[in-house]
Order: C-alpha cells, then structure tokens, then sequence
C-alpha cells in the first residue's frame, strides 16, 4: 500500500490521472444525488397536487409545508395573520362609515 501511495506521489503523470479518476468518481456520484433529488421533488409535488386535487387531506408535515409554518420564526404565518387582521379592520371600518353615510 506504501509502494502504491509512493509511486502515485513521486510520478506526476500517476498523480493527475489518479486526481482525474477521483474526480470523474465524485462528478458521477453528485449527478446521481442531484438526479435523486429531483426525482423526489417532482414525485412529492405530484404527490400533493393528487391529494389537493381529490380533497383528500394532506398529512401534518406536509400541511404545515404548503402553510409556510414551518420556518424558525414563524414570519409567514404571523404576516398572514397581520394582512388578515388589516385587510377585516378595513373593510369593518369602511361598511360602519358606508353605513353610517347612509343615514
């Protein structure tokens, strides 16, 4: 194992085709992970686009996902709420006056 390692640093042309196998290795491995990934990215949004589209009920996680809750702080859900909040005491605040206009 000793003699290997040697002869692979001591002759240059040993050493950059051992670094070219290494890489093509490392190339080949990451593509097959990014295919994998993608694979299951596509299988996942089918996955909730059949189970939206037949009003079945998506499972917590997945649920929590599609709602955004699922960040650390929690911002998505609190804007909505916020917008929400407005958007009621708006629309409250312009039919008391319409109404009161009206009189």
């Amino acid at each position: 194992m000793e003699e290997i390692v040697s002869t692979l640093i001591s002759n240059k042309l040993y050493l950059i085709g051992a670094a070219l196998i290494v890489a093509i290795i490392i190339y080949a491995l990451l593509k097959k992970i990014i295919k994998l990934m993608v694979i299951i990215l596509i299988a996942a949004a089918i996955y909730i686009a059949v189970v939206h589209h037949s009003g079945g009920k998506l499972p917590e996680k997945l649920e929590q996902i599609k709602n955004n809750e699922l960040n650390g702080s929690g911002e998505m859900k609190e804007l909505k709420e916020n917008i929400i909040k407005t958007i009621i005491n708006t629309s409250a605040g312009q039919s008391s006056s319409s109404s009161s206009e009206k009189r």
